[in-house]
């Protein structure tokens, strides 16, 4: 044993940092990137940091390399065999913070101790959670589902001016909620409260304020909150509010909720993934059928730029809805997973998008994360392509969105947006999204003009947009991909193009 451990530490003197493969280890990826798989891009106050070792995504969230991010924020990262223990140091030669060791792998930063699991990969490098790890570096954390962007910012990190609304999960029948107004930089208010079914806020309702009062007849809670605000925006700083006597539950929720919102507006401020301007219209988002047979499927509805109903759900052949229990899914999944109704909680997620207009701001790391994760992806990608596409959409019109295999390693999600009315595609649109890129390839002018000095000889002059124009035209005009060229510099969209096309026919041209 005393070997095998001398063995683990002298590999951490290696570039990934090694522990014993018992713990937690995390399933391999496959080569080609593409849906569930997470290789993503962590920005640190939006300067792109380059990492050898790929990201991991393991139950909703995503997991990044712990040594080499840590050398990358410039701090120190030191590993005890005997205790099994790792520490993320801002010295070196710092004194390290006492730990027993257990069944899994500790994790401090500095003399604190995190409450993180550290995932192993199966060449025994480790994970955290890229959540927790900005929590632990004091950052404020934001990730774009679309692009797979890992946003981290520092205090001094600028906000964008506009409304932001962080939401959390129900605890007793109660969503905390938090709503930041930043103008000027600076947070100019907030406003905190805990709603339940009915839509009533716990500052005011009645009921709950009497039970409160009797439990804890010096504390008024309204008052409480009304600190908590008030101190946030004089401090401009969340970890500096004063916890709050007789309400430290409030306060905890009240500082996570607000550090959310105030990332997102950091993140609007360097990225083009944070923008409200939805266009309306009702959507139909289709994913890929899976092993079992099992089509995901998200409709939605924008009315006045904002998001008003969604509803996530999957269909077999037969058109059953594992939500509607169809094919005996749910029954199954209760009998197999006690306590946990997955209808419930994707119906909480779908409330929180609606609260916070973000499908980034959705919470899926517990519980039906396969569901939340379709979620987040379809509502962001359908919402993203409409807003940046010029179809019109009229009145009885509806949005249709089709995810697909992605074409090419630096295509990660690919998607065809086709506009239709009474059972007919009026307009199409093609795009493609690249990891770390905010934009879609048709709409990168950066791609565009990369592309075109890269292949000079394969282009022979043609614009690259006017391919996909004449590739979307015929799909549109024919109702079908057969006859349509190889096109000869664009050979990966008219794959995604022949690929998604006989879906969207088949789905709407019934």
């Amino acid at each position: 044993m005393k070997k095998a451990w001398a063995l683990a530490l002298a590999a951490l003197l290696a570039l990934p940092l090694v522990v014993p493969t018992n713990v937690n280890a995390a399933d391999p990826e496959p080569a080609l990137e593409g849906p569930g798989v997470k290789s993503a891009v962590v920005f640190n106050n939006g300067e792109k940091l380059t990492l050898e070792e790929k990201t991991t995504i393991k139950g909703g969230r995503v997991f990044v390399p712990l040594k080499e991010l840590t050398e990358k924020f410039g701090l120190h990262i030191k590993y005890d065999a005997a205790t099994h223990t790792a520490y993320i140091l801002d010295k070196e030669d710092a004194t390290l913070a006492k730990a027993e060791k257990g069944e899994s792998m500790n994790l401090f930063r500095n003399d604190v101790k995190l409450e993180t699991i550290v995932d192993v990969n199966e060449e025994n490098q480790s994970f955290v959670s890229a959540a927790d790890f900005a929590e632990a570096l004091g950052r404020y954390y934001y990730e774009d589902t679309l692009s797979n962007s890992l946003y981290m910012f520092d205090d001094a990190a600028p906000m964008k001016d506009g409304e932001y609304v962080a939401a959390g999960l129900a605890s007793k029948g109660w969503v905390p909620q938090v709503n930041l107004t930043v103008k000027g930089g600076k947070i100019e208010s907030v406003v905190y409260n805990e709603y339940n079914a009915e839509g009533n806020g716990k500052k005011t309702d009645e009921a709950y304020n009497t039970s409160w009062q009797a439990k804890y007849p010096e504390v008024i809670l309204s008052e409480k909150i009304d600190t908590l605000q008030s101190d946030l925006v004089a401090k401009q700083d969340p970890n500096k509010v004063d916890v709050t006597t007789g309400a430290t539950g409030t306060h905890k929720s009240f500082v996570a909720l607000t550090k959310k919102a105030m990332a997102q507006a950091k993140a609007a401020s360097v990225s083009k993934a944070v923008n409200f301007d939805y266009k309306d219209g009702k959507y139909v988002v289709v994913g890929l059928t899976d092993s079992r047979g099992w089509t995901p499927q998200v409709d939605m509805e924008v009315k006045d730029g904002k998001i008003i109903s969604v509803e996530y759900t999957a269909l077999n052949d037969k058109g059953e809805s594992k939500r509607l229990d169809g094919a005996g899914y749910v029954t199954n999944w209760k009998n197999k997973y006690e306590g946990v109704d997955p209808v419930a909680i994707i119906a909480e997620r779908e409330a929180q998008l609606i609260k916070t207009q973000d499908p980034n701001m959705v919470d899926v790391a517990t519980g039906a994360t396969g569901w939340g994760d379709d979620l987040k992806l379809f509502t962001v990608g359908a919402l993203n392509q409409a807003r940046m596409s010029d179809i019109e959409v009229t009145e009885g019109s509806t949005i249709y969105v089709f995810h697909g295999e992605p074409t090419a390693k630096s295509a990660y999600y690919v998607q065809l947006l086709a506009l239709a009315k009474d059972n007919e595609i009026l307009d199409v649109d093609y795009v493609e999204y690249q990891t770390g890129s905010d934009l879609a390839k048709p709409h990168n002018p950066t791609y565009i003009q990369n592309w075109a000095s890269r292949t000079p000889d394969v282009l022979q002059g043609r614009n690259q947009l006017d391919i996909r124009e004449e590739m979307q035209d015929f799909l549109l005009n024919n109702k079908t991909v057969e006859g349509i060229d190889t096109i000869t510099g664009a050979s990966n969209w008219r794959k995604g193009i022949v690929e998604l096309g006989p879906k969207a026919v088949k789905m709407i041209e019934k």
